[in-house]
């Protein structure tokens, strides 16, 4: 007799499925836990090392000290004191004040001139520029208007052929008064 689907056949096939499932994942398990434990240990291993690199900075940076002195050659020593006193001399500091109010003045005096110049050129060389295109259109048999009063002229113009369109006759008149106006 050959395999029949009978209820007891699939609950069998069913059950020995679930077995074969549950087997895969419990060795999937085992080997997630063994990767775990070798994690932790790892971890724990790093922290371990960890805390004692800690200690041996901390016991670097104790050996520091705590703040340097700074300690001037003889040759150095007598430079600054040197300086120091000319620093302390009233008429030097003067002397000093007047030198730097003289070339600030100075300074913004020049400063401003050239500013001066610089603005006027520009503003000359612009002037000169703007003139030299409005020349060349004038040169050129062409002018500028506004739009609109092309527009309007525009609109004129085509009204003007449509009504000649609708109304022939009266149109050579205009034609003739137009060319006679043309000519005078």
């Amino acid at each position: 007799m050959e395999n029949q689907n009978t209820p007891q056949n699939d609950g069998f096939e069913l059950l020995r499925k679930v077995i074969e499932s549950n087997n895969e994942n419990i060795s999937q398990t085992k080997l997630y836990v063994r990767q775990q434990t070798e994690t932790n240990g790892f971890l724990k291993d790093l922290c371990a090392q960890m805390k004692g690199m800690a200690t041996v900075i901390q016991k670097s940076v104790n050996t520091l000290p705590n703040s340097i002195t700074l300690v001037n050659s003889p040759e150095t020593q007598e430079s600054i004191d040197s300086l120091k006193e000319l620093l302390q001399k009233k008429t030097l500091r003067e002397f000093f004040a007047l030198i730097m109010t003289g070339l600030s003045l100075l300074t913004i005096i020049v400063v401003s001139f050239l500013t001066k110049q610089w603005y006027s050129e520009s503003i000359r060389t612009r002037t000169e520029i703007r003139q030299e295109i409005l020349d060349e259109i004038k040169n050129d048999g062409k002018s500028i208007y506004k739009i609109q009063d092309y527009e309007q002229l525009q609109h004129n113009t085509e009204m003007m052929n449509k009504w000649m369109d609708s109304y022939p006759k009266e149109g050579k008149e205009f034609i003739k008064f137009k060319k006679g106006y043309e000519s005078r």
